[in-house]
Parts: structure tokens; sequence; C-alpha cells
């Protein structure tokens, strides 16, 4: 559902038959602490917290001060470990989420500058991507044989001697 002030955020929030907000259980997501964070599938549920093997939850505001805590940013679905972490697996054994949040492509950047600027966000690199499916569909139809005599059901040919030889039949 899109929020009233047309912000391009949506967030689907879990229902019931009914349409009541409800929790669905999320268990065993594995995920790769990058920078110390990682972002859950689900937005969490406060009231019933995150689990996670051999750690344990601190408060938000806390300090990281070991690799056996972490942070859950309730409201954004972020979890915060130690640096110590970084690259690491984790297994999130349990949480309850309310929903999920999405943005549009437009807003994930891809590609910054050495200045920190966006230069390319994922509706870029999709619109790349795009084109160069296109040029892979165009080429389906393209064969090359080999041999030095020009086949006559072909638009291309090449000498497998001298590979450097392409020739387009006009």
């Amino acid at each position: 559902m899109i929020d009233y002030f047309h912000s391009p955020t949506i967030i689907n929030w879990n229902l019931d038959n009914q349409g009541n907000p409800v929790s669905v259980t999320i268990e065993n997501e594995t995920k790769q602490v990058v920078n110390g964070k990682i972002p859950l599938d689900g937005i969490p549920d406060e009231q019933y917290r995150v689990f996670i093997d051999n750690m344990f939850e601190i408060d938000i505001r806390d300090k990281i001060d070991s690799p056996e805590k972490f942070k859950c940013d309730y409201t954004h679905g972020v979890l915060y470990f130690s640096q110590e972490l970084n690259g690491q697996s984790i297994n999130i054994n349990k949480y309850y989420s309310k929903g999920q949040f999405f943005i549009p492509a437009s807003r994930v950047w891809v590609k910054l500058s050495v200045d920190d600027e966006v230069i390319q966000t994922m509706d870029g690199a999709f619109d790349v991507l795009d084109g160069q499916s296109n040029d892979i569909s165009a080429l389906q139809n393209v064969r090359i044989y080999e041999g030095t005599t020009k086949p006559t059901d072909t638009r291309f040919w090449y000498d497998k001697d001298d590979i450097s030889i392409i020739t387009r039949d006009k």
C-alpha cells in the first residue's frame, strides 16, 4: 500500500483473511554481513524479537563492543553487527515479519563516483541489460560456418585458418 503522501516506497503488510495485520514466522534466513549490516527480507516485529544462535540482541542505542552482540532496527528491518563479522554468513534462526518494504529501482544505486555521488541506479542498469538482451536476440538468427567456401544459407562465414577474416553476406 502506498501512503497518502505519494511516497515512492511500498510496504506490503501481512494480513489475515479479515484484513487484520499479522506477523508471519521467518526461520533460518541466512545472509552475509556487509559493512556491519544485514538487511532482513521482512520487517521484524519488535514484540517477538530476533533470534540468532550464540548471539544476543542489545538496545539499538548501545554500542556493539563484541562479536556476540547485535542490534535490530525494527523500523527498517536491518540488523547491525560487529565489524569483525564482515564477510561472514549469519543464520537468523527466527523472527516474525510484519511485511515487506519495497523501494523503486530508480532509488537503488549500483555505481558511485569517487566522491560518493550516484553514477548509475538499478533502473539504469536494467536499461543497459534490456539493450544487451535485444542485441543477443538479434544474434540468435546468425549462424557462422567453418570453411573457405562461402555457404549459401548464412549471413556470416569465416576461414578457419584465418579467424581474423569474417565476411558478411550482403
